[in-house]
């Protein structure tokens, strides 16, 4: 079920943060903060380990890895540096982030890469079907985070991602079977 606007003051569950500038490589704690995401978050304890994973071994890849790096960023064609505050090889489940960008938020839409690239042909093509369905539903928290964030509209797999980051468990019910471990 989607929930009315009104029923949280007209504000998406979990609103965009800012970034702590303050923060560098040598003083953020992963660990910590990833466990922030946990909390706020709601995931389950069972699979925290999945997703924390702050470890040495790139083999391994049973689990997330999740690396710090203070220099994401690409160039545009004329030159332009962009920084980037995360990004994911969902193949590798390699999670670098700028430490600024430790954030839940961060981790929720990263972390729904990889467990879109667990799903099936099948289940992709469901999740499309009732993802497209449900945002157009009037009043609707789903509709209002397609509304106001445009990198949803860019792939399924931002929407996906970005559904999560927003709604987390306020989502509607439908389309929580394509969140293995986050509920």
């Amino acid at each position: 079920m989607c929930f009315p606007f009104k029923k949280l003051d007209g504000e998406l569950p979990f609103p965009e943060e800012k970034p702590d500038y303050k923060r560098n490589v040598g003083n953020t704690n992963l660990a910590s903060t990833i466990m922030v995401f946990f909390v706020k978050y709601e995931v389950p304890e069972k699979n925290w380990d999945f997703f924390n994973g702050v470890r040495e071994n790139i083999q391994d890849t049973e689990e997330m890895l999740v690396e710090l790096d203070g220099s994401l960023f690409y160039l545009t064609p004329d030159g332009q540096v962009v920084l980037i505050p995360a990004g994911t090889v969902s193949q590798l489940r390699l999670m670098k982030i700028r430490p600024e960008f430790t954030l839940p938020g961060i981790y929720g839409h990263e972390f729904c890469h990889p467990l879109w690239d667990m799903l099936t042909d099948d289940e992709e093509i469901e999740f499309q079907t009732k993802f497209n369905e449900l945002r157009l539903i009037e009043r609707s928290l789903l509709k209002k985070a397609w509304d106001l964030k445009p990198y949803m509209r860019t792939t399924i797999v931002e929407a996906h991602a970005d559904t999560y980051r927003y709604l987390g468990k306020y989502m509607p019910n439908e389309l929580k079977p394509y969140y293995t471990m986050l509920f």
